[in-house]
């Protein structure tokens, strides 16, 4: 479901979400404008547009990014269990549909 204006009033008068919400494009950009100094803007950067879990942006690590090239190998994931945080491998891509 897209935020749109209407559920975004709903969400604030009630505190009711739907399960799996995004963003515009609009929504999207005017974001990553807003945080553009910030410090982590590059981990929000990725997850809002290269799709990357929360936990795959928290477990990346300097050797995993190439910035001449312009990769970055997703090859674990940061988790909390129990209260403390855990390397685990990522999980696998979402199944289509």
């Amino acid at each position: 479901m897209v935020w749109t204006a209407a559920r975004v009033e709903h969400w604030q008068r009630t505190g009711e979400r739907p399960p799996v919400a995004v963003w515009t494009a609009a929504q999207t950009a005017e974001f990553l404008h807003a945080i553009r100094n910030h410090r982590l803007y590059a981990a929000f950067h990725l997850i809002a547009l290269r799709g990357l879990r929360r936990g795959e942006a928290a477990g990346l690590r300097w050797c995993d990014i190439d910035l001449d090239e312009g990769v970055a190998v997703i090859s674990q994931q940061l988790q909390q269990y129990d209260g403390y945080l855990t390397v685990c491998p990522p999980r696998p891509p979402a199944a289509p549909g």
